[in-house]
């Protein structure tokens, strides 16, 4: 199972409905291939078609000295506004949503 730690679980949940990363989530199934993108300050998760999907935690970086191979979605988990803090659950837009986290390969 991916870490939990390393990704961003609320991201969905504060989106706007009908946010284009809703249905491509929606749309993602255990497998799909996913690439990497540094976009404002964060690393992003995006599908084959270069849809956004998630992203992961501003901790997180690149094992230092390695390439990204490969990537693929190795879970989906559904999130709920009450698994975030208190403080931050004003930020989130929706009760329920689903979260993928990645399987990420770098040598």
């Amino acid at each position: 199972m991916p870490d939990l730690s390393v990704v961003d679980l609320s991201f969905a949940g504060r989106l706007p409905q009908r946010h284009e990363t809703l249905n491509a989530i929606a749309a993602a199934t255990v497998g799909d291939p996913l690439t990497l993108e540094f976009r404002s300050g964060k690393w992003m998760i995006l599908n084959d078609k270069g849809c956004v999907l998630g992203c992961l935690a501003k901790r997180w970086s690149p094992p230092e000295g390695a390439k990204f191979v490969s990537g693929c979605v190795g879970a989906l988990v559904r999130w709920r506004k009450s698994d975030n803090d208190e403080e931050f659950r004003k930020y989130i837009r929706r009760n329920e949503w689903e979260t993928v986290l990645p399987e990420l390969v770098f040598r």
